[in-house]
């Protein structure tokens, strides 16, 4: 009988080509990946398998400290930790799951229309500057496209040198759809984290390649580009966010100076041309990669757990 590992591994699997079957079941991982861009591709495969509607995950003993504490019967989310000679499996708990006797609230950063023109800014001094003169959802979408054109190099490298047998391996442009994917999908989870409805802003085409990505080792730097990328762009908008609201002056600053700036456009008719996590990085170019690397726990490539189950 396998164990639980191995059923874990060998759902992570199923998952992993669940995802990617059409676009619908893909946008609908992105909802959960975006609430959960702290963890790596293979454990947001996992708490979509296990929980969807996650938006805060964390262990026991971060919970604890936050002053929360999980739900009698609680079932947790079952992640694979694999970076150590004894593969083994944690569990988290969404914060849907916990309470706090003394009513502590989890500061879980929210987007607010106060902060757009800031996150914008902060943005633009990262990742380079864009036309300003658009909606903020739009503004984002331009914004990573920058960040995935400095960055997509790595995952690129990464699949020309597999031939596995998948679509993709067949695509003579699989360059410009691995690009154009992954930039649809970081902007697609950066707009949900943000509060705002992403689907507006897309269209079918923009994830119709996603069946193309079926077998493991293309769904792996798929994901894997996907989510550090992701990472990059929405703890640069946590960290400035967090930023306002310990400094609320410069949101009511900025507030009137938005008024009065619309105030004499209309006269003149011008137009004008937080989450627990303690970790925090630094926003600038991902580091180099390699096949089946991760962030987070543990280093990762997805794999046929099949062939380890007797």
């Amino acid at each position: 009988m396998p164990s639980k590992y191995e059923m874990i591994s060998a759902a992570l699997c199923e998952q992993a080509k669940d995802v990617v079957r059409n676009t619908d079941a893909y946008t609908e991982f992105l909802l959960t990946a975006a609430n959960n861009y702290k963890y790596n591709f293979r454990e947001q495969l996992l708490i979509h398998l296990q929980k969807p509607t996650a938006t805060a995950c964390a262990d026991i003993d971060t919970w604890n400290r936050l002053g929360h504490w999980v739900n009698k019967g609680s079932k947790g989310i079952a992640l694979i930790v694999d970076n150590s000679p004894y593969p083994r499996l944690r569990h988290v708990f969404d914060v849907s799951d916990t309470n706090s006797k003394q009513n502590k609230q989890v500061n879980i950063w929210q987007m607010n229309s106060q902060y757009e023109d800031f996150v914008v800014t902060a943005l633009e001094n990262s990742f380079g500057a864009i036309e300003k003169d658009k909606e903020f959802q739009m503004n984002i979408i331009e914004i990573v496209g920058n960040v995935v054109l400095d960055n997509i190099s790595d995952y690129i490298e990464m699949l020309n040198d597999i031939y596995d047998g998948s679509l993709i391996s067949f695509d003579e442009n699989k360059e410009a759809e691995l690009q154009k994917l992954v930039s649809a999908s970081v902007a697609y989870m950066t707009i949900t984290r943000c509060s705002y409805s992403a689907k507006e802003f897309f269209e079918w085409s923009d994830f119709s390649a996603i069946t193309h990505f079926n077998s493991f080792e293309t769904v792996s730097i798929l994901g894997s580009a996907v989510s550090d990328i992701s990472e990059m762009v929405l703890r640069e908008i946590e960290s400035t966010i967090k930023d306002l609201q310990r400094n609320p002056i410069r949101t009511f600053a900025n507030d009137r100076l938005k008024s009065n700036n619309e105030s004499r456009r209309e006269n003149t008719s011008v137009k004008e041309s937080t989450e627990y996590d303690i970790t925090v990085q630094t926003a600038q170019r991902l580091p180099d990669t390699e096949p089946g690397t991760s962030k987070g726990s543990s280093n990762w490539e997805i794999w046929d757990a099949s062939t380890h189950i007797s």
